[in-house]
């Protein structure tokens, strides 16, 4: 097979999962065993190693098909369903997604489900060398997605790139913390595989040149008397190797290439990343619209009683709002960070009424629920300091205080985060100053 060839220069630019935060961890899964023909291994082995996470992979076809079963530890229909409910997963990825018959069946048994990850917020990625029937399973699936099969040029090398009429929708889908600039770089010469008939605004990447340029690039063709095949492949519409759909809170996603090389897989790793939301797709239950309102009023009424400093009263209407949500966490982004909120609030109104225990307590659930992390953890660290304060043996004083050290020391980039790294500096000196007293009682 050829290799995409690209100029050195440009190398870096589209290898994205080494730019990715290392305290932002996410985990995706790999469904495999829907082709007659396995992808080579090479493409999943680099998203497991490349992806910013932890991924798992699913054989979903028949068990005896699998030549790598070793390697795998899901297999089946309903052991996949029990994982995607499970909750845990930010996105999935469907590999090699080509034959048919078995994405009929895909189609019947997992699309509901697929469509509620997705709708819910999760990132879905199709990836394909063939186009033609998983072109077909996304149209039926998701309401809305025009895209038909664009087939393959594989008789000659076209040039692809970002697709310029759609920048806004690349850096929301591809961003990350890659600059415009280095996006624009990504060019590069490969056999196209992708999609016709997708609109403008769902275009990411995918063939840059008209077929009088590419015509140019194939005279080897030409000279040997077979213009007209050449005129007759690469006629007509470009291309699209690469297209997003924004779907409910989510996004579907299709990534065609002939060969899925380690470029191609830098894409497809920033889209899963990207795309992916910051917590975990959760199919548990969501409050009812008239309850949520309710939490939302709880938590008005408590803002404007915290502003006044009135944070006994605060803490009531926020705790409130927990006491409405039960065992229900909430699968929607905004019920989440709502819940998240009313946690973190409740927190900083615990360190002003020097409630230390609960004002830990309320700042360890909104941490559980990644959202505010690096308010929350000031917070415990300042309630284990008001803990401290409330004790006389300087050997319990000096574990409290490394704790709420070990605590700021979790938020990222902690010089860069003004108040918190003060805070840091200040522990750090009183952790000195205890350790010095207690060396002076021993002595």
């Amino acid at each position: 097979m050829a290799k995409n060839v690209r100029p050195s220069k440009q190398k870096n630019s589209t290898e994205l999962a080494s730019i990715f935060p290392p305290n932002q961890k996410k985990k995706v899964l790999i469904i495999e065993g829907l082709t007659e023909v396995y992808l080579d291994q090479k493409c999943t082995k680099r998203i497991i190693r490349d992806f910013p996470g932890t991924s798992t992979r699913v054989w979903i076809s028949d068990h005896e098909e699998c030549n790598f079963c070793n390697e795998i530890s899901i297999f089946g229909y309903e052991a996949c369903v029990r994982e995607i409910g499970g909750g845990s997963y930010h996105a999935i990825v469907v590999v090699q997604a080509t034959n048919s018959v078995l994405l009929a069946e895909f189609e019947d048994r997992m699309g509901p489900l697929l469509k509620r990850f997705v709708v819910l917020g999760g990132a879905l990625a199709f990836l394909a060398s063939r186009t033609a029937a998983v072109a077909e399973t996304i149209r039926r699936l998701f309401d809305g997605v025009a895209w038909t099969d664009g087939g393959s040029r594989t008789r000659h090398l076209s040039k692809l790139g970002p697709c310029e009429e759609n920048w806004e929708g690349i850096l929301k889908s591809f961003g990350g913390r890659v600059s415009e600039l280095e996006l624009k770089a990504m060019t590069w010469r490969g056999k196209c595989v992708g999609l016709r008939d997708v609109p403008p605004l769902e275009r990411c990447f995918g063939e840059r040149l008209s077929w009088t340029q590419l015509l140019q690039d194939t005279r080897d063709l030409v000279s040997e008397g077979r213009g007209r095949e050449v005129r007759r492949e690469i006629g007509g519409e470009c291309i699209t190797s690469v297209a997003v759909h924004n779907w409910g809170d989510g996004s579907v996603a299709f990534f065609g290439t002939y060969d899925f090389d380690r470029a191609d897989v830098g894409r497809i790793v920033a889209f899963l990343f990207t795309r992916s939301p910051y917590h975990s797709v959760y199919f548990g239950l969501n409050l009812s619209k008239g309850k949520f309102d309710v939490v939302i009023r709880e938590r008005q009424v408590g803002d404007i009683a915290f502003e006044s400093k009135q944070y006994e009263r605060a803490l009531s209407r926020y705790t409130e709002g927990i006491a409405k949500y039960g065992s229900k966490l909430g699968c929607s982004s905004s019920q989440k960070t709502e819940l998240a909120y009313l946690h973190s609030k409740s927190a900083v109104c615990c360190v002003e009424l020097k409630k230390w225990q609960r004002a830990i307590e309320y700042a360890e659930k909104a941490i559980s629920l990644h959202h505010f992390q690096n308010k929350c953890l000031l917070i415990m660290s300042m309630a284990l300091v008001g803990l401290a304060q409330e004790r006389s043996n300087n050997t319990e004083i000096l574990a409290l205080l490394v704790t709420a050290k070990r605590e700021l020391k979790r938020i990222p980039s902690l010089s860069e985060f003004g108040d918190a790294y003060k805070y840091y500096k200040k522990v750090s000196h009183n952790i000195e100053r205890i350790k010095t007293l207690i060396q002076n009682e021993g002595a």
